[in-house]
C-alpha cells in the first residue's frame, strides 16, 4: 500500500492533532490511516472508512 510506504519514508509529512495523532487520507479510496510517531516506531491506531465517526478510533490511543 503506497500510503504506508509514504508514512514509513516520511512520517512527519502529515500534520499532528491535539492528541499527537497524524491522519493520512488514502488516495483513490475513502479511508484514513491514523498513526503516531513514538520514538523510532510508527504506531498505526486505525485504518478506517473516512465517513465513519472520528471518535470511533480515539479509544485506541
Amino acid at each position: 500500500m503506497k500510503a504506508l510506504v509514504r508514512i514509513q519514508r516520511n512520517p512527519e509529512w502529515v500534520g499532528v492533532d491535539a492528541y499527537g495523532v497524524r491522519s493520512l487520507r488514502i488516495h483513490r479510496f475513502p479511508y484514513v490511516i491514523h498513526y503516531r510517531i513514538e520514538g523510532e516506531m510508527i504506531v498505526v491506531f486505525a485504518i478506517m472508512f473516512g465517513g465513519r465517526d472520528p471518535s470511533a478510533w480515539q479509544g485506541r490511543i
